[in-house]
């Protein structure tokens, strides 16, 4: 797998790209923000400060041959900022929910992001949940059988990370890829078996609004033409 953190690329790779939206949510000190910097940046601080609102970065990378533009927002985790963090569930792909494996109040906190998704959300939106700092095994209070029950009850996929020393960070995106991916080779697949039109450019499966302009946009193509 390859990766770039540069913000712009070249018009080749550009129109090959599929550009998604990442949002990592869940409870204060969890480690988002280092997660999201160890995978942008290699970079972790020991030090790190709360999240105030939301934090972006971007970052290329390159799963199977094909190439995603991911756009990740690490959201605040303090209660005051709830009815923000909601404002960016709007045409997510894909929804990394983490938990600190060493404090199962953060894991039980995860029942609420979790019904938040169901009502913001886009309704394809992608989930994976994300037990970090297993760099601190010794103080885990969260068993690995409670946390796979629980993702499997609700259909999400599960792993373990460490930001601290890199542990699963790179396969954390690059499982949300492939996940994506096969998701989306099904709806490529059953449009072209109804020999419906397919997208072969910047491609970004996100809300009803997104999926209404583009039916828009294939009317007035028809219009042109017939």
């Amino acid at each position: 797998m390859l990766y770039s953190s540069d913000l712009e690329s070249d018009s080749e790779n550009s129109n090959q790209q599929t550009e998604l939206k990442i949002v990592l949510i869940g409870a204060s000190g969890v480690g988002k923000t280092s997660i999201v910097e160890r995978f942008v940046k290699n970079f972790f601080n020991e030090k790190q400060r709360k999240t105030i609102g939301s934090t972006f970065l971007s970052k290329v990378c390159v799963v199977n041959e094909k190439s995603y533009y991911l756009n990740i927002w690490d959201t605040a985790g303090e209660e005051r900022f709830h009815s923000l963090v909601k404002l960016y569930y709007r045409d997510t792909n894909i929804a990394i929910l983490c938990f600190d494996i060493t404090k199962q109040s953060s894991f039980r906190d995860l029942d609420h992001w979790y019904q938040e998704l169901q009502n913001s959300a886009p309704r394809n939106v992608i989930l994976m949940i994300v037990g970090n700092k297993t760099d601190l095994e010794e103080e885990r209070e969260v068993q690995e059988k409670e946390i796979k029950d629980w993702a499997l009850n609700r259909n999400c996929s599960y792993i373990e990370t460490s930001a601290k020393t890199g542990s699963n960070i790179n396969n954390l995106f690059e499982n949300v890829c492939k996940i994506f991916s096969e998701k989306f080779d099904k709806i490529e697949n059953f449009l072209s078996e109804e020999n419906l039109p397919i997208r072969k450019k910047t491609i970004v499966i996100g809300s009803n609004k997104q999926q209404q302009n583009r039916q828009k946009k294939l009317k007035q193509e028809k219009k042109k033409c017939c």
